[in-house]
């Protein structure tokens, strides 16, 4: 989470967890952004 670095001792164990989901998460929302942007800009 983007409030882990500010927040640590409060969520450090919540962000272990979370770590690895949130990267995945964050890719797919660029991966999903980039292929629409692809197909708007080919149709």
């Amino acid at each position: 989470m983007v409030l882990g670095f500010e927040q640590e001792t409060d969520y450090a164990d919540y962000d272990e967890t979370m770590d690895e989901f949130d990267v995945l998460f964050a890719i797919s929302i660029l991966v999903s952004v980039f292929v629409f942007a692809l197909i708007s800009l080919q149709s």
